[in-house]
């Protein structure tokens, strides 16, 4: 039975790349179907082979970081990040509070808090129109 084990593992992996078939069934109205299985009775049928194929994943063109940068962590909660040079800390305040309201109104809420919710979001929004462009 030992004896057995490697022989049917290098089997395995001497499996030829077989091809699928598909059928291209085009209905009396038109419209163009694509299945494993022969059409129905009335459609016209059109057997295509497609030979299946190993295709591997390649990255993106794109810049690479330096070799010598450690990767860049997220410095606060839920992806938001510190504010950026030309942001103020209020401003960066502001929208976490923001997005604290838009989280409580999405997870639910009595009328009375409903209200006092988005009257929050409004004066948020206001100020961070006003002040954080």
């Amino acid at each position: 039975m030992a004896a057995l084990v490697p022989g049917l593992v290098l089997g395995l992996g001497t499996v030829p790349v077989a091809a699928t078939e598909v059928y291209r069934c085009t209905s009396t109205s038109g419209a163009i179907e694509f299945r494993q299985q022969p059409c129905a009775g009335t459609d016209q049928a059109e057997l295509l082979h497609i030979e299946e194929q190993a295709t591997g994943w390649t990255p993106p063109p794109g810049v690479a970081a330096p070799a010598g940068a450690p990767p860049r962590r997220p410095t606060g909660p839920a992806g938001l990040e510190r504010p950026a040079a030309g942001e103020s800390d209020r401003c960066w305040r502001r929208r976490r509070q923001l997005e604290d309201v838009n989280r409580r109104l999405r997870r639910g809420y009595t009328a009375v808090q409903g209200q006092r919710l988005r009257d929050r979001r409004r004066d948020y929004e206001d100020y961070l129109w006003r002040f954080c462009r």
